[in-house]
């Protein structure tokens, strides 16, 4: 299902379980990697969070006073966001990519036969078919690697012969494949309830999303403290803090363990990234240079190109008649006004009457 997000992210596990023919410490690897390349948009995320509560009032006032003039209120926040280089998005953003990721490392787990070891399409939908014919698993090619590895259930020779024809090493590769991490951990296993210590595992994954997520916010008390003003800011930031963990705990208990693996690695990466980036970025002098870029584009008199596009936008609509019937004007409407345009409505539909 998650193929088309899968290939991407495991033709570059393929190469690292080359150099490291390890599949847990690829998954790490990838990882981290992965939270390196969003360290930019954590930059951002912490400077947007730096000027949010001050953003957020500036706000309150332009809805307040634009209410009942939708095109005007979006220019004007468009017009205030830019001068503040503000984006409000960008505590959703990282949440999103997140969540692609996550799918794209589910393909890959699920999928070692195609996205690790790179075999046959055919010989593994056919070895697919075969073995969920004979019982019934979620994860059918971990589950032909068991089966082949360990001859469980006496399909080995079977299963084994349709990779056959890709020679030799192909056959090889699946019973060298390990997915035992550190020795004890199965990354193929999906935990169950039961008397085994895998059952720990999906609530491990949803308490280090929570502490990450809760700790990152005690570090930015702007998030904590939201006024009612300021509260619609905040949404994705709450949805974080809860929402995340209790999926981390869902998808950790239908899902390989390799899964939960990567969420807490994720997690603990990400808590690292936020102490370093609250370090490099403190709140006070990130306002500081946010007020001095204002200042600096204030005394050039340059325009930034949305700036630009806002003017051009009310020159032209500054142009356009208003509607009698508008909100904003209909207390300027006299009864003659009324029955003009009433007539030109009906005009224009019927044809010329005169």
């Amino acid at each position: 299902m998650f193929d088309f997000i899968a290939t991407p992210f495991g033709w570059l596990m393929k190469y690292m379980y080359m150099l490291i023919p390890d599949f847990g410490w690829c998954i790490i690897i990838f990882t981290i990697v992965v939270r390196l390349c969003m360290f930019p948009l954590q930059v951002k995320q912490q400077k947007n969070m730096a000027i949010s509560g001050d953003v957020m009032k500036k706000q309150k006032a332009i809805q307040d006073k634009y209410k009942n003039n939708k095109e005007k209120l979006n220019m004007e926040l468009q017009r205030l966001y830019d001068q503040e280089h503000y984006n409000p998005m960008s505590s959703c953003l990282p949440m999103l990519i997140t969540m692609v990721v996550l799918f794209g490392i589910i393909g890959v787990i699920y999928g070692p036969l195609q996205h690790i070891l790179g075999l046959d399409g055919n010989a593994i939908n056919e070895a697919v078919s075969f073995i969920q014919s004979n019982f019934q698993t979620n994860a059918p090619q971990i589950s032909i690697i068991q089966e082949i590895q360990t001859n469980s259930h006496g399909l080995a020779e079977t299963l084994a012969g349709y990779f056959g024809g890709m020679g030799s090493e192909a056959v090889q590769s699946i019973q060298e494949f390990n997915m035992n991490f550190m020795g004890f951990l199965d990354l193929g296993r999906i935990p169950e309830f039961g008397l085994n210590w895998y059952v720990i595992i999906p609530f491990i994954a949803g308490l280090s999303s929570f502490l990450v997520t809760f700790i990152s916010m005690k570090m930015n008390p702007t998030q904590m403290a939201a006024s009612p003003d300021q509260k619609s800011g905040q949404g994705c930031m709450k949805v974080t803090m809860y929402l995340m963990p209790l999926l981390s705990i869902v998808f950790a208990f239908w899902l390989p363990v390799g899964v939960a693996l990567y969420w807490m690695v994720s997690n603990f990466c990400s808590f690292g990234q936020s102490v370093l980036v609250k370090k490099l970025y403190p709140p006070e002098k990130v306002k500081a240079k946010a007020e001095e870029k204002k200042a600096k584009r204030k005394a050039s008199g340059k325009q930034s190109r949305v700036e630009r596009a806002l003017e051009l936008k009310e020159k032209y609509s500054m142009k356009k008649p208003h509607d009698p019937y508008d909100n904003e004007h209909l207390e300027d409407v006299t009864q003659a006004d009324k029955i003009k345009a009433a007539r030109e409505r009906m005009r224009q539909k019927y044809g010329d009457d005169e």
